[in-house]
């Protein structure tokens, strides 16, 4: 992930808090984790960080990334480095989070899915990749209410 990656992620990521009634404070921070949650690459080796980038079940770095980010302190940036990767359907999604921060988790993870959509190593238009994800909703993967926020959001 590069920075401008993260960026473009972060900014839909605090559009999407801005309409779905998260805090001004949790949308700083749902901003401030997803341009950290690909930090933990930087403490893996090559190998696994090429093999992590193509299978987000090897989530090696994002356990190295809350080992980094852990001076922070902070339960809203440490779950969305941590969960960045999970669909509703792994079995590491969190359940015992408060809701508001399982809210920024839930955006996150439609943003990043869409990011890695348009924008990874196999690109398409963001109207496709929407579709993908409203048909990956419907199968259980991502949550709908910020899977529908986002198509919304962008067919603008």
């Amino acid at each position: 992930g590069s920075v401008a990656s993260s960026r473009r992620c972060a900014n839909l990521a605090e559009h999407l808090a801005m309409v779905s009634a998260v805090t001004d404070k949790a949308a700083e921070k749902l901003r401030l984790g997803i341009m950290l949650r690909d930090i933990g690459f930087i403490a893996c080796s090559d190998e696994i960080a090429h093999k992590d980038d193509t299978d987000p079940n090897l989530n090696e770095h994002t356990i190295r990334g809350l080992e980094i980010i852990s001076g922070l302190n902070d339960e809203l940036v440490e779950a969305i480095v941590r969960y960045h990767h999970s669909t509703l359907k792994s079995n590491d999604y969190p359940t015992d989070l408060s809701s508001d921060i399982l809210k920024c988790v839930n955006i996150a993870l439609v943003c990043n899915r869409l990011e890695e959509l348009v924008y990874g190593p196999d690109p398409c238009p963001k109207k496709e990749a929407l579709e993908a994800i409203r048909a990956e909703t419907e199968e259980g993967y991502w949550p709908q209410e910020e899977a529908e926020l986002l198509a919304r959001l962008l067919s603008n």
